[in-house]
């Protein structure tokens, strides 16, 4: 059971009766926006709704592109303002201000400029980014674990369990949901005397791009927040802060993971070169590789209690799954598609070869 996914009730999507979350619930702004007095332009505004709410943010991307077309061919005379409307529409500017998230989380993920590679053990490789112009620090993690990225998700969505998989984590809670994919939590992490434990409260969500054969998470630091109730950091603790961080992670078959997972924070202290190489050991070079270990959980764990108590959310992830292709299957049609290509064009070539022949037979008998 640890290598392949945990089989449940929740393989069948159910919705439950819940209320719903606050992301969920339309603003005043939203619900009375000038642009929702355009049935077709009201129509289209909810379809980027309902797929921003889903988790498909890049879906939802393409189709706030294709209303501002829609709008600019089908209102010419009126679309400038039309636009600057939708400009200020509540929710085209979270899309857009996610996609801007996202998009730094994964070039910070993907770059190759200024990390130092502090250990690499043939499975896990961890980096370090040193910053000569501030006390903040960069960790990078990356490495491919044979776990199902369904399991994968129950670790990471579960945060009040990360406590007992994360190294030197004394605390998790969750502070509360703001969407089926957008949570926010306290995580602590103790240290040694005389440093004082280092808490920080994250909010995160997941962008679903499994037509690709990715998911990806995204989280950073906050002070306040209108939906949730944040605790005040209590006397002998130093509340961090988190600017950027993310998972991405990356289904190569559908029992194997590629994981990567890259944060920058101000630890809110100088920090030496010592104590930099202990934390790089001890909880940076061994996170992935314990959120694995937890992966590998089976049905007397309370991950499984969990998946069976929320069929809503993990319903959802097992369709998901089930509809899209895993990435080595994806590679595996395209270069079928390749191989087609190639010889329709071989074939081409010979007909042409064929028609010059014939051509050439026709000028000789002439």
């Amino acid at each position: 059971m640890a290598s392949e996914e945990i089989k449940s009730s929740a393989d069948d999507e159910k919705i439950t009766d819940r209320d719903p979350y606050p992301d969920e619930i339309e603003t005043e702004e939203e619900k009375n926006h000038p642009l929702k007095k355009y049935e077709d332009i009201k129509e289209k505004l909810e379809e980027i709704r309902q797929l921003h709410l889903d988790g498909t943010l890049f879906d939802a991307e393409e189709k706030s592109k294709e209303l501002i077309q829609y709008i600019k061919d089908k209102y010419e005379s009126d679309s400038e303002s039309l636009l600057k409307e939708y400009e200020q529409h509540p929710r085209k500017k979270l899309i857009d201000n996610q996609l801007i998230e996202t998009a730094k989380m994964l070039e910070f993920m993907t770059s190759d400029k200024g990390w130092d590679i502090f250990k690499d053990d043939g499975t896990w490789q961890t980096e370090w980014q040193p910053s000569d112009d501030s006390e903040f620090e960069s960790f990078r993690i990356t490495g491919v674990g044979d776990v199902p990225l369904y399991n994968i998700l129950a670790v990471i969505y579960e945060m009040d369990l990360i406590k007992t998989w994360m190294p030197l984590c004394k605390e998790s809670t969750e502070c509360g949901q703001l969407s089926l994919h957008s949570k926010c939590g306290l995580i602590r992490i103790g240290l040694f005397w005389p440093i004082q434990d280092r808490e920080t409260i994250l909010f995160g969500y997941g962008v679903d791009d499994l037509k690709n054969g990715k998911i990806l998470i995204y989280f950073d630091s906050r002070d306040d927040n209108p939906n949730v109730n944040i605790p005040e950091c209590p006397k002998g603790r130093c509340r961090v802060d988190v600017f950027v961080g993310g998972f991405f992670f990356e289904r190569l078959t559908e029992n194997t993971t590629k994981i990567t997972v890259v944060w920058n924070c101000d630890p809110k202290m100088s920090v030496p070169t010592s104590i930099i190489n202990w934390f790089a050991g001890t909880f940076a070079g061994t996170l992935v590789s314990q959120i694995v270990k937890a992966a590998k959980f089976d049905e007397t764990s309370e991950y499984y209690k969990r998946i069976q108590n929320n069929p809503e959310f993990y319903g959802m992830i097992k369709k998901k799954l089930a509809e899209n292709k895993t990435m080595s299957d994806l590679k595996a049609v395209i270069s079928d598609n390749d191989d087609n290509k190639e010889q329709e064009k071989g074939q081409e070539d010979v007909v042409v070869e064929q028609t010059d022949d014939n051509e050439q037979n026709d000028q000789d008998k002439e």
